[in-house]
């Protein structure tokens, strides 16, 4: 495998969106281009479009996070209509190929990330330190529901991949009994990714709407979390702040993440200031007799735009030594 410090090209590729960084020779990570996921029909047409549009000299390897399973040398994406072999990319690419999951690519970058880019949400206890060994979760609502974890080991950091975001979603209270039998109308299952998620927002909408006997007009996930006087958009930002806040202190707890949970995607940063961090966090330590446990987890936002790629850049190094990390499969050319 080349040396890390050489030139690389990352790619964060979710259901909506391919944004892609170069790491340079000396280790800088830098944002390049992004565009669409659906305007390339795969990951080798989308590679040569963004070497086109942003690297010189040719990279001399591929890193790309995905958002789906990465279980073995085929890849389908969960929320796009890639799907393709690892090995078959990096014979079509010429270079060596890293793939592995988006979160767990945000898992590694939880511990390259500087703190100063880890605000907290809600009231919410202080980080323990940027080196504290406990296990972290990231969790991050975008076009679906990803979930990473990251976990201390001897040495280091091992990410354990995760679909947690498609557990069934349980209610808290009788009114999300209601939206959770309102969503079955739409689905036979309803998992958690089915609720938090930009499709998820605008279903919650639907519902609050209906409830209220608003304006049925049907809005999308960037609208209702922009409108800011709107009723029934205010109503379904608060209630998807609670619902986030139920599913995070789930996998706190099944994690046990006492290093504190991070969160990311793209619903967020639509959401900015009007993310409901204080409904968030009230509801994260509501949990019965694990509501004094919960209490002394921090949560955090990631701040860092280049955090998966800084994720990225710690998976080549790890395999540049011939340690492919832990949920990231490694193809030379």
């Amino acid at each position: 495998m080349n040396d890390p410090s050489c030139r690389w090209l990352l790619a964060d590729v979710g259901g909506t969106n391919c944004r892609f960084a170069v790491a340079a020779d000396d280790g800088e990570i830098t944002a390049a281009t992004h565009f669409p996921t659906a305007a390339s029909d795969g990951p080798a047409q989308a590679i040569h479009r963004a070497i086109g549009e942003a690297t010189r000299p040719r990279p001399l390897g591929i890193a790309l996070a995905v958002a789906g399973p990465v279980q073995s040398d085929r890849v389908d994406m969960t929320n796009a209509t890639w799907s393709f072999s690892i090995s078959a990319l990096a014979r079509t690419i010429g270079v060596p190929v890293l793939v592995t999951n988006d979160f767990v690519a945000a898992s590694y970058a939880l511990t390259h990330v500087a703190p100063r880019d880890l605000p907290l949400v809600g009231p919410s206890p202080p980080l323990s330190g940027h080196r504290d060994l406990g296990t972290r979760v990231v969790l991050g609502p975008g076009t679906g529901l990803g979930v990473g974890i990251v976990a201390p080991v001897r040495g280091g950091w091992t990410a354990v991949p995760s679909e947690a975001g498609h557990m069934t979603a349980a209610a808290r209270d009788a009114d999300e009994d209601e939206l959770i039998a309102f969503a079955r109308r739409e689905h036979a299952h309803v998992s958690w990714e089915r609720l938090i998620s930009g499709s998820g927002l605008e279903l919650v909408h639907r519902w609050v709407t209906q409830r209220l006997g608003l304006d049925p007009a049907t809005r999308d996930a960037a609208s209702i979390a922009s409108a800011p006087d709107d009723p029934g958009c205010r109503d379904s930002r608060r209630r998807f702040a609670l619902l986030l806040g139920s599913f995070a202190a789930d996998v706190a707890l099944a994690a046990r993440a006492s290093g504190g949970v991070y969160l990311t995607g793209g619903v967020l940063e639509g959401l900015g200031t009007r993310f409901d961090a204080q409904a968030f966090r009230s509801r994260f330590e509501t949990s019965g007799r694990s509501s004094a446990l919960l209490a002394q987890i921090a949560t955090a936002r990631i701040a860092d735009p280049l955090a998966p790629f800084r994720g990225l850049a710690s998976a080549i190094e790890s395999a540049a030594h011939g340690d492919t990390p832990s949920g990231c499969r490694f193809v030379e050319a």
